[in-house]
């Protein structure tokens, strides 16, 4: 289970998903992290004071799937593409973002997977920028079936997606939405 912030955040994210990073001014070097989440429908909140870079926010633009469930259906027949978009702003630090993990999940389902990012990753100090994303070909894990599962649009509205990143070494968790899933069924 994600820890209880994700799962209340559920309910607080609307149709994208953001994580915003803000270190605390003066922090005098303490360690540990906090997290909350908005009541505007659209933001996640990660606040930590451990070798923070600077500010800096990362949002899910798009996530658009697809799957291919008949007439036989493979073991992995699923393939996603996501955007996010990166505000580095307000950082004096070009930001190196990574994604280690992603996963949609509802009561029912999970469907986890790895992406590879199309860029480098690299976002330059004082800008801002998109990120492509492409899930791995085969890396389908998590409950059966769940590749064909988000066909079904009840189970998709229910769902979130999960994108376990990491940015400067800090990790942490973005959440967003599924835009579409096609199907061949």
């Amino acid at each position: 289970m994600r820890s209880s912030w994700l799962l209340l955040s559920l309910f607080a994210i609307g149709c994208g998903g953001e994580a915003v990073i803000d270190p605390p001014l003066g922090s005098g070097g303490a360690t540990g992290s906090t997290s909350s989440s908005t009541t505007d429908g659209t933001t996640s909140t990660m606040s930590t004071s451990s070798g923070m870079p600077g500010d800096f926010t990362i949002e899910v633009v798009s996530a658009i799937g697809q799957a291919n469930c008949q007439p036989v259906v493979p073991p992995d027949p699923m393939g996603m593409g996501i955007t996010l978009e990166v505000d580095n702003t307000m950082n004096a630090q070009a930001l190196q973002v990574a994604v280690n993990e992603v996963s949609i999940e509802n009561d029912q389902f999970v469907s986890r997977f790895e992406v590879d990012i199309l860029q480098s990753g690299l976002i330059s100090a004082g800008t801002t920028g998109q990120l492509e994303l492409v899930k791995v070909p085969g890396s389908l894990s998590g409950t059966p079936g769940s590749g064909c599962a988000w066909c079904d649009l009840d189970n998709l509205q229910t769902a979130t997606l999960f994108l376990d990143v990491v940015a400067e070494g800090i990790p942490f968790t973005i959440e967003g939405r599924v835009d579409s899933y096609g199907c061949v069924q």
